[in-house]
This record gives structure tokens, sequence and C-alpha cells, in this order.
């Protein structure tokens, strides 16, 4: 394993926990800076993360600039979406995308670990 893979392992536990944290935090209707702060840090990376991840050969800052751009993109969509429809629902929006994001997550921590092996 190469420090590329212990850092894309590292990346994908702590974003699908910060994702998971963020939709259960929502759902419970749970206010404050906290959740704000973990709201934020899983939109603005997480679902993109989640894509990006997989560039072949991208350098650590590629992958965080389009990770970056991709859930940022992702978020403007589904916010669009929602208003086309009449259906404002940001919570059940960041569930979505964090569900959505969990099995590439997961795959990622999957993928990284059998290359240790």
């Amino acid at each position: 394993m190469n420090a590329s893979d212990g850092l894309r392992r590292y990346c994908a536990g702590a974003l699908l926990v910060i994702g998971m944290l963020a939709a259960v935090l929502a759902t419970a209707e749970v206010g404050g800076p906290v959740r704000l702060l973990i709201t934020l840090v899983f939109l603005l990376v997480g679902p993109g993360w989640a894509v990006a991840a997989y560039l072949p050969g991208a350098s650590a800052a590629l992958t965080w600039a389009a990770a970056t751009a991709v859930s940022i993109a992702l978020s403007i969509v589904v916010a669009q979406v929602m208003l086309m429809l009449g259906a404002w629902h940001p919570t059940r929006a960041l569930v979505l995308l964090a569900a959505a994001s969990a099995p590439l997550l997961v795959h990622h921590l999957v993928r990284t670990t059998r290359a240790a092996s």
C-alpha cells in the first residue's frame, strides 16, 4: 500500500462518518454551529470525493479540487431540481446525497484495505 491509498482510505472513512453524522443531525433537527460545520464539510467535499478519488494517477491536489467542484455542482443541481419541482426539502436532499455517497466511500475503504493486504 502506498501513501496515496492510505490517505484515500482515511478520507473515505472520515467522510463516510461525517456524512452519516450530518444526515442524522439534520433528521433529528439538531441545530447549532457544530451541525453547520459538519454539514458544510460533507456537502463541500463528500459526494464529489466519493467520485473524484477514482481518478487514476491524480495528485492529491487534483483529487481535492475535483471533489470540491463536483460536490458544489451536485448540491446546485439538487437544489435546482427541488426548486423546479416545488419540493424544497434540504434535509431529504442531504440524506439522499449522504446515502448515495456512502456505497462509493465504503468501496474506497474496501479496495484500499484489500490493496494493503
